[in-house]
C-alpha cells in the first residue's frame, strides 16, 4: 500500500510540474500604431510609433515609443535629402536639455510615459490628464515627462484599434523594442515634391529570443512652394495611412498582380524572426522568402533594430 501511495504521489508531482510548465504560457497581443501629423506651414511630417503588448484583459504589459520628423529643407539652394534619425536614436544629442531647458531628454521622457502606460488599459491611457498643449498635468507623469504626449496617446489608441494585431503565447518576462527607420528623402525638382518614407517595427522577446514581431510603413508626399523669403511650405501633403491601416485597399493584388496584399506579406516576413536572437536576425533572408515577394531589406533592418532595442 505504501508503494502504491508513493507511486501515486510521484505521478501527481510529475503531473504538477508538467502542468506548471505548460501553464506558464500566457496569451498576449502585439500591435503597432503610428500617428502621422502633417504641417503644411513647414512641409513637416511628424510620425510617432507606439508598440504595445497587451494581455487577454486588455492591460498594457509593455509599451515602447519612438518618433521622427521629416521636413523639407534646403542647403546652398539644394534640397536636403539625408534620412532623418528618430528621436530615441538621437538620444542626448536631441538637445532638449541644453537648448530647451527640459527636465530630461526626449527619449527619457518617452520612457517615463511608457512606464506610466504599463499596467493600464487603453481607456486609462486615454484618460491621461493634459493641458491645452497636450502636456501632462498628473503628478504621476510630470515627475519624468512634461512634453506634449498627445501623439503618444493617439499612437497607442491606433495600436489597440488595429485590425492587424499579432496574437502570441509566451512564458517569462517580455521585453519589447521599437524601431523607426527613415529612407533617404526623395526630391523632384520638376514638381517640387518631397517623398518621406519610413519603416516601423515592434519586436517582443523572452530570454533573448523573439516571440513576436510586426512591421508597418508610411509614405508621405509633400508638394512644396517657397515664399519671397525662401521659406518652404506645402500646398498639399498626400498621406493615405500606414500600409497596415490601408490593408486590402493598398491594392497590390488588384493592380500589381501580387500573390498577397502588403500586410500579409509583411507579416509573413516578420514571422521569420520568431525564435531567433537579436544577433541571429542578421541572417534573415532578404530574397526567396516563401510567401513574401516584396522588397524586405528595409524591414530586415527595422526588425534588427527593434530586437536590439528590446528592454
Amino acid at each position: 500500500m505504501k508503494k502504491i501511495l508513493s507511486l501515486a504521489l510521484v505521478l501527481v508531482l510529475a503531473l504538477s510540474v508538467f502542468v506548471g510548465c505548460g501553464g506558464g504560457e500566457k496569451d498576449y497581443t502585439l500591435a503597432i500604431g503610428v500617428q502621422v501629423t502633417n504641417d503644411l506651414s513647414s512641409a513637416k511630417s511628424s510620425q510617432t510609433a507606439a508598440v504595445v503588448v497587451a494581455d487577454k484583459d486588455g492591460k498594457i504589459v509593455a509599451c515602447r515609443i519612438d518618433a521622427i520628423d521629416f521636413e523639407a529643407k534646403e542647403k546652398n539652394g539644394e534640397a536636403v535629402t539625408t534620412a532623418p534619425v528618430s528621436k530615441a536614436e538621437l538620444g542626448d544629442s536631441y538637445n532638449m536639455v541644453t537648448y530647451g531647458k527640459a527636465i530630461a531628454e526626449w527619449y527619457k521622457q518617452a520612457e517615463a510615459f511608457e512606464n506610466y502606460a504599463e499596467g493600464k488599459t487603453l481607456a486609462e491611457v486615454k484618460a491621461t490628464a493634459v493641458n491645452g498643449e497636450g502636456k501632462p498635468t498628473d503628478a504621476e507623469l510630470t515627475a519624468g515627462c512634461t512634453i506634449d504626449v498627445s501623439d503618444f496617446i493617439l499612437a497607442i489608441e491606433k495600436a489597440f484599434a488595429s485590425t492587424k494585431k499579432v496574437d502570441f503565447k509566451a512564458a517569462g518576462e517580455i521585453k519589447l523594442g521599437v524601431s523607426v527607420s527613415a529612407a533617404a528623402i526623395k526630391y523632384s525638382k520638376d514638381t517640387a515634391k518631397y517623398d518621406y518614407e519610413c519603416d516601423f517595427s515592434g519586436v517582443a522577446t523572452v530570454d533573448g529570443k523573439v516571440v513576436s514581431a510586426i512591421i508597418d510603413a508610411t509614405a508621405v508626399t509633400a508638394t512644396t512652394t517657397k515664399n519671397e523669403n525662401g521659406k518652404i511650405s506645402a500646398t498639399k501633403m498626400d498621406y493615405k495611412g500606414t500600409k497596415l491601416e490601408q490593408g486590402d485597399a493598398y491594392n497590390m493584388v488588384a493592380y500589381g498582380k501580387a500573390q498577397a496584399e502588403w500586410y500579409v506579406q509583411a507579416q509573413t516576413y516578420a514571422n521569420t524572426a520568431v525564435g531567433k536572437t537579436a544577433s541571429e536576425l542578421a541572417s534573415l533572408a532578404v530574397k526567396d522568402v516563401a510567401g513574401c515577394t516584396i522588397a524586405v531589406e528595409g524591414y530586415k533592418v527595422a526588425l534588427e533594430k527593434a530586437a536590439k532595442a528590446a528592454r
